[in-house]
């Protein structure tokens, strides 16, 4: 959401760095980041264990 929010900006000639968008809208600054990346070599093998075994989130 910032981001796009920001790139709108940036294309509207208004310069503001993300920083103080998160703090005008209360949002840390990290949930700006990318999507994690995940490593295929590691996700199938444990996609495989948990359709094996399944998955029980912790409470």
């Amino acid at each position: 959401m910032i981001r796009k929010l920001w790139q709108g900006l940036i294309e509207d000639s208004l310069k503001v760095s993300i920083a103080p968008l998160c703090a005008w809208f209360s949002l840390l600054r990290s949930s700006t980041k990318s999507a994690l990346r995940v490593n295929p070599e590691l996700a199938v093998p444990i996609r495989k264990m948990i359709d094996d075994v399944g998955y029980r989130p912790l409470t």
